[in-house]
């Protein structure tokens, strides 16, 4: 299973595979952990919230291996049926992790934009 504390183990792999070096990627987690408690409370305390606070599955992966999934996500553009065989997670959570935390990310770093509402079935 592929997380944060296995490939940190080589920088070289870790920046081919995220496009960050180990010390940019830790300024970035560093500022993902301050935003998100106020991203989750917020997200959490929302008007058209159908189920009560606490109510599901907690996440597996812990917020710096999901952000390290998000940059994977986005690097070489990975599909996340891929993304959830590395990490051990279902191909649903994949994308339930990146769409929670990309919005914080955003902020940081420029992501590219998907063009899902451009393409034509």
């Amino acid at each position: 299973m592929l997380n944060y504390a296995v490939l940190s183990k080589k920088p070289e792999h870790f920046r081919n595979f995220s496009g960050l070096t180990l010390q940019e990627f830790d300024t970035i987690n560093q500022v993902l952990n301050e935003k998100y408690v106020t991203h989750e409370q917020k997200r959490l305390t929302r008007t058209n919230r159908k189920r009560n606070i606490g109510a599901g599955h907690p996440f597996t992966l812990n917020l710096t291996d999901r952000l390290l999934m998000l940059l994977i996500y986005y690097k070489p553009y990975t599909s996340s049926t891929l993304l959830s065989y590395l990490f051990g997670i279902s191909q649903t959570n994949v994308l339930k992790n990146i769409r929670i935390i990309e919005p914080i990310i955003r902020e940081t770093l420029p992501l590219p934009n998907k063009e899902h509402a451009k393409i034509k079935k």
